[in-house]
């Protein structure tokens, strides 16, 4: 019994130093901080991929962030200041934040395929109630696709912030 609580308290004792490494940053490092609302935060440091649309023009700028300066965001080719982006394109640090929104293309578009197919197995014959609910599910995940809009807005509460400490 004694092996296995001395096995316990080591373990307990060398993660739990570790434990939000992940977050933890060295002094005199700056970071894009995006907040929706309270309690919907995206960090995106040195090295992070951002999809963006400026204020002036509605085109969709993909780019790595190579540094920050002062109240810049340093990219490749061009430096940019925070409040002329207009819009964020959402990826993997802002998806999470959305537990349907985002699969409910996916999940009517993969339903509609295999709901014809396998009433066919199930039937032997081609049934017009299972194609035209088969074709309801996969126009749902058609106009899931064209309805959700992939891009977050920057306007009222919604702030991009350069943070330095």
């Amino acid at each position: 019994m004694l092996k296995y609580l001395t096995v316990i308290v080591l373990l307990f004792a060398t993660t739990s130093l570790c434990a939000g490494q992940a977050f933890v940053h060295a002094k005199g490092q700056s970071f894009l901080y995006f907040k929706k609302n309270g309690h919907r935060e995206a960090v995106y440091a040195v090295g992070d991929k951002l999809t963006f649309e400026l204020k002036a023009m509605k085109a969709k700028v993909t780019d790595r962030i190579i540094g920050f300066e002062d109240s810049l965001l340093v990219f490749q080719t061009y430096k940019l200041r925070p409040n002329e982006i207009g819009a964020l394109y959402v990826d993997e640090k802002t998806k999470i934040w959305f537990i349907f929104r985002y699969k409910y293309e996916k999940a009517f578009l993969l339903a509609g395929s295999l709901f014809l197919p396998i009433s066919v197995i199930n039937t032997g014959k081609v049934e017009p109630k299972a194609l035209a609910l088969s074709g309801a599910l996969l126009g749902a995940g058609l106009l899931a696709k064209w309805l959700v809009s992939q891009k977050l807005r920057i306007k009222g509460k919604r702030k991009l912030l350069i943070i330095s400490y």
